[in-house]
């Protein structure tokens, strides 16, 4: 990732510890890129500034320096990212940060070879799933959320035409009834016609005789 020429870097007062004394106690060093993208510029300069002072707020951490660049304009978007230096405490400190804030990368800088065993391991394993599980749990509750809304809408609408035709009418005339746009109204005829749910003739739309019966 590069950035522009504008660049924020915050240097930190470390505890005076010498890093193989760290790496002794089982601390782990790890460089972390935290990456917003999205629209106008100041809101993901903002966004994440946001996240890197929750980051000085975690404990069993400490931020060794931080590095925020200027937003990049991306097409219609903007892209901003920070470069953290940390020190976290054990593997399982750095594990819980990854999953609570989904870095865009991570480099572990020190130790060079990080001993894992069966039970380090194991936990990992574990607060993966129970990660994935807890994800999976929210988007069946997001998808059922969305079919009651999709239906609660179906619903309104399908009152809305049993009131607007009760003679028949164009899509223009709906669209002053209903305040919205005639071409969004005729993509809303339109698939409401492919349904069976009104016809049009001659060049005005009517429920559909099947579905009054």
């Amino acid at each position: 990732m590069v950035g522009k020429s504008k660049e924020k870097k915050t240097e930190k007062n470390a505890e005076t510890v010498s890093d193989k004394e760290r790496v002794d106690k089982g601390e782990i060093l790890a460089r972390i890129v935290i990456e917003v993208l999205g629209a106008p510029k100041e809101y993901v300069e903002e966004a994440v500034q946001l996240v890197v002072d929750r980051i000085n707020k975690t404990k069993d951490i400490e931020v060794v320096s931080e590095s925020t660049f200027e937003a990049e304009e991306k097409g219609k978007l903007f892209s901003t990212f920070s470069e953290v230096e940390i020190w976290f405490k054990n593997i399982d400190t750095l594990t819980k940060f990854l999953f609570d804030f989904t870095p865009s990368s991570v480099e572990i800088m020190q130790p060079t070879k990080v001993p894992l065993n069966a039970s380090v391991l194991s936990g990992f394993c574990n607060d993966f799933l129970l990660k994935m599980h807890d994800l999976g749990l929210k988007l069946k509750d997001a998808s059922a959320n969305a079919q009651f809304l999709q239906k609660n809408t179906d619903t309104l609408v399908r009152n809305f035409l049993n009131f607007t035709l009760q003679e028949p009418r164009s899509a223009s005339e709906i669209a002053k009834i209903a305040g919205i746009p005639e071409k969004n109204v005729e993509a809303l005829l339109n698939n409401f016609e492919k349904a069976g749910i009104v016809e049009k003739k001659d060049g005005l739309y009517v429920l559909s005789k099947k579905k009054e019966e």
